[in-house]
């Protein structure tokens, strides 16, 4: 009798055990469970992250394509504005040498007027002579 009562205190005793074990591995599943779907949340966020990180860096890419032209056409921008400087420079040159030349020319026709009102005198004082001398000419006559 005693041996049986302790097979049965055993047999009680390990079926304790077995239903705590049962618990505890229930328990130990739903933790399992938790961990589970935390790492499954958390490697969406992974996911998501390392989506905004390539957009980041295809953005930083293009914004750098668009710097570069942008570069380009400034440094064409103001290498244009110092050709168009140096062809105002030009012009100017050109436009005082211009105005120089006239003044010259203008002093050429003054003197050539001066010439041309002194040849005038003196073509109409030969005439007025050559008037004379051929109405003296015909007065002799």
């Amino acid at each position: 009798v005693a041996a049986l009562q302790r097979q049965v205190e055993s047999q009680r005793t390990a079926a304790e055990r077995g239903s705590q074990a049962g618990e505890a591995m229930s328990r130990l599943e739903a933790q399992l469970a938790g961990v589970q779907h935390e790492l499954a949340t958390k490697a969406a966020e992974a996911d998501s992250l390392r989506r905004a990180l390539t957009l980041g860096d295809e953005t930083i890419t293009r914004l750098k394509a668009q710097l570069t032209a942008l570069l380009h056409a400034s440094e064409a921008s103001i290498n244009e504005e110092h050709n168009l400087e140096g062809q105002v420079a030009t012009l100017k040159q050109e436009v005082e040498q211009l105005r120089q030349q006239a003044q010259g020319l203008q002093a050429d026709k003054a003197r050539l007027e001066s010439v041309l009102s002194a040849a005038e005198a003196r073509a109409d004082a030969a005439a007025t002579s050559t008037a004379r001398s051929a109405s003296q000419q015909a007065t002799i006559e």
